[in-house]
């Protein structure tokens, strides 16, 4: 800082001083220069004129200027100061005027240093990193994959690699003692159930002919697995509860899934007499033989 300083202060005398070279007089003539080779006397030669507003020496308060705003910072004393008000020069000026260069220079190399000191520090950590993955990288390589290598160099990792083999997954897994346990999938029950739509049930005029409609549906009750599509018997039934006619429909399709509908449709002609009621029921252990119908 005091460096900068110095520097400062050094540039504004220099252009105080050199603003006022052209107005310094020149020197007076000697008794040699005032006579000529005659012997007559030679007019003193003329000198430029001083000006009447300022003081000869007088440095506009540079000076003073500076003192108050820099301090002490650049070792002026009284004594100093005064002769500088009158128009001389201090010892300072000269030393601040010629290590002015080094000054700036000494600064510049210390920056200098610093940014090279922060750069090898940081190239520093970056390596540092880079070893230490590569290392950790490394050995969990040859644990990993050279297991003999490892347990032939150093046979006490023979009982670390023992830890791992003692542990199958079949032992993972098994339940504990008293454990609940649920069916494998291959082992669920699948419940199908045939329903009828007794809202669409009915007798209806077919070209011209009493036919009855049955129309129902097939349902997988599983919330686990699907389940193939059942061959359903239909019943058709007197007021007693007699079977009076019964056959078997495919309803279209061939899997069902969980809890899915499948909707089908048979009819009866003639119709029996005394029928009175409809019946459905899925066939167990059967298959239905009915592609599935196309959405349209």
């Amino acid at each position: 800082m005091d460096a900068g300083l110095a520097a400062r202060a050094a540039a504004v005398r220099r252009t105080v001083q050199d603003r006022f070279e052209d107005d310094v007089p020149p020197p007076a003539p000697t008794d040699e220069d005032i006579y000529d080779d005659d012997g007559d006397f030679r007019a003193a030669p003329a000198t430029a004129p001083e000006d009447e507003h300022f003081d000869k020496g007088d440095d506009f308060g540079v000076a003073n200027a500076l003192k108050q705003s820099l301090g002490s910072s650049l070792g002026l004393d009284d004594d100093e100061e005064d002769h500088d008000d009158a128009g001389g020069t201090s010892a300072a000026d000269d030393d601040y005027d010629d290590d002015d260069f080094l000054a700036r220079r000494r600064s510049e190399q210390r920056r200098q240093a610093e940014r090279e000191a922060k750069a090898r520090k940081r190239k520093f950590i970056t390596v540092g990193w880079a070893l230490l993955v590569i290392f950790w990288l490394s050995v969990l390589y040859l644990l990993t994959f050279k297991k003999e290598e490892v347990v032939d160099n150093m046979p006490g990792m023979a009982g670390f690699y023992a830890l791992f083999e003692g542990v199958e997954d079949i032992e993972r897994f098994q339940p504990e003692e008293g454990e609940e346990l649920s069916k494998p999938l291959g082992e669920i029950e699948v419940y199908v159930a045939a329903k009828l739509h007794n809202d669409r049930t009915r007798v209806e005029n077919v070209d011209g002919r009493n036919t009855l409609m049955v129309r129902g549906f097939v349902q997988n009750m599983s919330k686990e697995r699907s389940a193939t599509v059942p061959k359903v018997q239909v019943d058709v039934l007197d007021k007693g509860g007699r079977i009076l006619k019964s056959w078997v429909t495919d309803p279209p399709g061939q899997i069902l899934r969980r809890q899915a509908v499948l909707n089908f449709e048979t009819s009866l002609y003639p119709i029996p007499s005394g029928a009175a009621n409809v019946a459905v029921k899925v066939i167990e252990g059967t298959r239905s033989d009915a592609e599935a119908r196309s959405s349209e």
